[in-house]
Order: structure tokens, then C-alpha cells, then sequence
């Protein structure tokens, strides 16, 4: 068996049968870039460390050899080690949990790897401005605590709590934060590209995705299925059976906290 390196190639699993792992230098990273607020998938050089993670897979049953598509010289540039996720990632929860437990200073807090200030910043900006925290920086109550105890983005959690409190559109709050949750609902096959979507274009709403998602959902939950003929076909039911577990029940949804 030959792997051609993904991230399968760095996991602890060991897989039977590989003999041989190509190793093309590259990984796919998750980056969010505070100064324009949004989060990007992106191909960057791997690590030293995921680098010989990688050879590692190669040979564990049996003698096995790694190729690298890349020169030596190039091998010793690469980081020591992968940047943390701490210094990738939207700090938002991270601080709004920090918040909750009573720790105010967040730019002196003494962090293991410590994000950036311009970061910091943002992500304090973006709780004042969802009613997570007070113009002072302090943990809003109730809002900010009620934010703090949903495992959510604030964005989503912020909407969840207005949607119970203000809108009476709970349930369709949670099926859209859930369907923003979980990786593309689509399949989309090489071969009947335009087919699929003009079948996706059967739940387009002019107001936008997130009612487009909601109508989705709707569809499933109503029972109809993804026969031949049904535009839910090309929909991919791995997602949609994750988010259909929980809704597929006739109880209630649970108040928020």
C-alpha cells in the first residue's frame, strides 16, 4: 500500500499494508486572519515534525522507505514544529471562557502559546459588539453568561439566545447554526455537475445561503427521501444523518440556558 501523504499519513492509527509514503511537503491549515475576520483553508509547508511523523507511517509492519518531493535543503527551512491552533484560530470562545471564570486581564493572561495582541483585540471587539461584554471589557450578564455555557461560536450562540428570547424562531435558529456546522452538505459528481445543481437550485432562497440550508434541512426532516428523482440527491446523507439524529425525535427543543 502506498499513502501519498495527507494528514492519514501523521496520525498514531496504524494502518496494515503500508510500505512506501510520498510525502508532497504540504498540509492543509485551517487560518483565521483577524484583520479581515475571516477564517481560510489554506496549503502551507508542513513541519519538520509532520514531516517525520509522516516517514513514520511507512514501514511499521516491515521494512518501508518515504520519498519526499522536495530537496533536503528545502527539508531544513521548514518549521521545527506546527504553529499552535491558539495563534491560528478566532480567539473569541477562548476569551469568552476565559471571561467566565473570572479572568479579566486577557492581554496579560499567562498563556502556554500566546496569540498575537492584534488578535486578542479583534476577538475582544467582536464580544462588545455581540453583547458578550461590557464597553469595559467585563462578562455581560445575562447574555455573556449564557453565551459562555453553549459550546458555539459566539456568533452562533448570540443568535440561538436572541432567537429564543426575541424572535421565537428557535428551532429554525438550531437547524441553520447546525447545518453552519458541519463540513459541505453537497455532492457534487464530476460527471453530473450541472445536474446537481439544478437540483440544489430546487431549495435556493433569494434571501440567502442560511435559508437556503434551512430549507434543506426542512426537506429532510419532512421525510422526503433522496430517491432518483428527488433534488435531495445530491445532497450527502453522512452530513445530513448528523444533523437529522437529534430533530428526527417528536420531542421538544430544550430551553437555553
Amino acid at each position: 500500500m502506498v499513502i501519498l501523504a495527507t494528514n492519514i499519513a501523521e496520525t498514531s492509527i496504524t494502518i496494515p499494508g503500508i510500505r512506501y509514503v510520498i510525502d508532497p511537503g504540504f498540509v492543509k491549515a485551517r487560518t483565521y486572519d483577524p484583520s479581515k475576520g475571516m477564517e481560510t483553508l489554506d496549503v502551507v509547508p508542513a513541519s519538520k515534525a509532520q514531516s517525520l511523523q509522516r516517514s513514520g507511517r511507512a514501514g511499521r509492519e516491515g521494512p518501508g522507505k518515504c520519498f519526499r518531493l522536495y530537496p533536503e535543503r528545502e527539508f531544513e527551512k521548514l518549521e521545527d514544529s506546527t504553529k499552535p491552533e491558539i495563534k491560528r484560530c478566532n480567539l473569541s470562545n477562548v476569551i469568552l471562557q476565559l471571561k467566565a471564570l473570572g479572568i479579566d486581564d486577557i492581554v496579560g493572561f499567562d498563556f502556554i502559546d500566546k496569540p498575537s495582541r492584534g488578535a486578542i483585540v479583534k476577538a475582544l471587539t467582536e464580544l462588545r459588539l455581540l453583547g458578550a461584554l461590557t464597553d469595559d471589557c467585563k462578562l455581560e450578564k445575562p447574555a455573556g453568561e449564557q453565551m459562555s455555557r453553549l459550546p458555539l461560536d459566539p456568533v452562533y450562540s448570540r443568535a440561538l439566545i436572541l432567537a429564543n428570547n426575541q424572535f421565537n424562531c428557535l428551532e429554525e435558529m438550531l437547524i441553520t447554526v447546525a447545518m453552519l456546522s458541519v463540513e459541505s452538505i453537497f455532492y457534487d459528481p464530476r460527471e453530473k455537475r450541472e445536474e446537481a445543481r439544478t437540483s440544489r437550485n430546487h431549495f435556493a432562497s433569494v434571501e440567502g445561503d442560511h435559508l437556503t440550508y434551512l430549507s434543506i434541512l426542512s426537506s429532510g426532516i419532512s421525510g422526503k427521501e433522496a430517491s432518483s428523482s428527488s433534488p435531495m440527491k445530491y445532497s450527502s446523507m453522512s452530513s445530513l444523518a448528523v444533523l437529522l439524529c437529534p430533530a428526527s425525535s417528536n420531542s421538544s427543543v430544550a430551553s437555553l440556558p
